[in-house]
């Protein structure tokens, strides 16, 4: 992730962007709900955008977050399944890897298998 402090809000480059995984935003006028997995007390005024650096590439705006870091994630909510499979500008990076969860409870044997929830799975492009 890349940040930069722009007119009083703090951008951040996510991995991921219009041109893949929230081309719904552009082509279905969906909203996909954000959420950073980081917890802060200050909340900051920010942007997410895409990796392109294109102007048209930004995911969302005016959202209060806490100040991110590289590695902290970013999750985007109710997306479906296609989104994943959305075309790729040639020069956007990588698929990020994806999680799905049902956010059901944690049970010891998810646990032990090293899951977050008894319905959470893991993949990559």
């Amino acid at each position: 992730m890349g940040r930069a402090r722009r007119e009083g809000h703090w951008w951040y480059y996510l991995d991921d962007g219009l041109y893949g995984s929230y081309s719904g935003q552009l082509y279905d006028h969906a909203r996909y709900p954000v959420e950073p997995l980081r917890a802060g007390a200050e909340r900051l005024p920010s942007v997410l955008a895409g990796p392109t650096c294109d102007s048209i590439d930004v995911i969302a705006e005016n959202l209060m977050l806490p100040r991110l870091k590289a590695g902290d994630l970013v999750v985007g909510r109710a997306m479906g399944a296609y989104t994943w499979r959305a075309p790729r500008s040639s020069t956007s990076s990588p698929k990020p890897p994806w999680w799905r969860s049902t956010r059901a409870p944690v049970t010891a044997a998810a646990s032990r298998r090293g899951r977050r929830s008894a319905d959470t799975f893991a993949g990559s492009a």
